[in-house]
């Protein structure tokens, strides 16, 4: 808007400036063009008043874009024949401008319908795309390449079925795996019931054994999908909190398992820690990076946690002297269901650093795998979630 009214004030001036170095104009003349000038304007603003109303009423692209090329044609001709009949003009020369406006609105009404019929036509397929992906039609695209806005709103359209297909793969495989690491526990749970039930257990403390564990790897895997789906969506509370803090009772908390395991578990934690974040979700990503490399026992000896402030906020890594990851996972590590065991017989569910994963990004934060040796992953949680961290 304000480079409109600049353009148009612009060319105001500059035929104010032409008319008095080529007519050399009385004060009388100088008003008559004051006139014509200020009835244009009056007409120009009355026409951007209307136009304002008609916009969004118009249904048809090419008119919404002829009106205003008419209108503006009809203020022309107005202000042409007022300065016409204030002797501006020589009345024998009214004519010939006449056919020169017509001329020009001829071409002015060709050229709008080129431009309004190709952007017409790319709005139409826009629009269907949009409505075969809200259909279903993932796959479509628009193909439109265009600079401008019509452009950048096919782009958006495209980069939506995209984020919206990988949605749909991701949540596909998601499904995938949930039923395929609830397949054993329940096909466990169905043999050892229907052994009890048939009286064949030779022992059935044995059994009700067996189904209290299964159910219990149920339970772990129900809880991690909720906390999971929870912290992807952002269900983080943010409140001021010493992360050195959470990390001292999240090592406490896992140092049984260390032990248990052989594993030694060691701290540095120096500073003022506190950052507004959700504890309990932070507390929960220290202890599923700990149990990532007590997994990895006895190839792993050693677990360090540590932390620091840094000017975006507070980093937190866990490292141990494992293997590290496999180059093949480095890339998906932190996607659901990601084991470094390919049969997936390990205890875990491959939910553990997509759950970090989870709370880092809902904390407008970071994470990723760091160069070794050993098995390192790096973590940000920034003070202000909104900013985006330095470089």
């Amino acid at each position: 808007m304000r480079l409109a009214v600049a353009v148009a004030g612009g060319l105001v001036v500059g035929s104010v400036a032409l008319f008095e170095l080529t007519m050399h104009p009385t004060w009388p003349d100088r008003l008559r063009l004051l006139g014509v000038v200020a009835v244009a304007a009056v007409l120009g603003l009355l026409l951007r008043w209307s136009l304002g109303r008609l916009g969004r009423r118009v249904t048809s692209l090419p008119l919404l874009l002829g009106v205003p090329a008419v209108g503006a044609l009809v203020v022309v001709t107005v202000a042409v024949t007022l300065a016409a009949a204030g002797m501006v003009l020589d009345t024998p020369q009214l004519p010939v401008v006449f056919v020169a406006i017509g001329l020009g609105a001829g071409l002015g009404v060709l050229s709008t319908a080129a431009v309004a019929g190709r952007a017409v036509e790319d709005l139409e397929h826009v629009v269907d795309v949009a409505m075969g992906v809200g259909s279903g039609d993932l796959a479509a695209r628009t193909g439109v390449k265009r600079s401008d806005e019509i452009g950048r709103l096919a782009a958006a359209v495209d980069d939506m079925a995209e984020r919206l297909a990988a949605e749909e793969t991701a949540r596909r495989d998601f499904l995938a795996s949930i039923g395929h690491d609830l397949r054993t526990p329940l096909a466990a749970i169905a043999a050892a019931t229907e052994a009890l039930t048939d009286g064949v257990a030779d022992d059935p403390d044995r059994y009700l054994a067996a189904i209290a564990a299964q159910t219990a790897t149920l339970e772990r895997l129900v809880d991690d999908v909720q906390t999971l789906t929870a912290y992807e969506a952002g269900g983080v509370s943010r409140a001021p909190t010493d992360i050195g803090e959470v990390l001292d009772e999240s090592v406490e908390a896992m140092s049984p398992l260390a032990a248990r395991a052989g594993v030694r578990l060691d701290l540095t934690a120096d500073g003022d820690l506190t950052i507004p974040a959700d504890a309990h979700a932070v507390g929960r990503l220290v202890r599923n990076l700990v149990q990532n490399g007590l997994d990895r026992a006895p190839q792993v000896t050693r677990v360090e946690v540590g932390a620091g402030r840094s000017p975006d906020g507070v980093w937190i890594v866990v490292a141990d002297d494992g293997p590290g990851f496999p180059p093949e996972l480095a890339g998906r590590a932190f996607d659901r269901f990601v084991t470094g065991d390919p049969a997936r017989s390990g205890a875990g569910f491959g939910l553990g650093l997509a759950i970090a994963r989870s709370v880092a990004v809902a904390h407008g934060g970071t994470i990723s795998i760091g160069s070794g040796p050993g098995g390192r992953v790096e973590a940000l949680l920034p003070i202000d979630p909104t900013r985006p961290p330095s470089t």
